[in-house]
């Protein structure tokens, strides 16, 4: 299997890209596959875990890519 040292997941604006090796032992091949975001996220914020064989990312949304209600007055 793969350990989580094995595993490099990195955010250029909105490309999220993984990449990872197998142990030379396996005999695998690197990995890797690139997605395009549908929106800007906070990089200072995402959160990565692996457990199980199971890598789950957490990337919230960029402030400016986030919806805001503005309030509109009477003139």
């Amino acid at each position: 299997g793969i350990e989580p040292g094995q595993v490099e997941v990195s955010i250029e604006g909105e490309l999220l890209t993984l990449q990872g090796k197998a142990d030379e032992a396996e005999k695998r091949p690197r990995f890797g596959r690139q997605l395009k975001l549908p929106f800007a996220v906070d990089v200072d914020a995402v959160k990565a875990a692996y457990a199980n064989g199971i890598l789950t990312l957490t990337l919230p949304k960029a402030a400016a890519a986030q919806r805001r209600l503005i309030a509109v007055h009477a003139a």
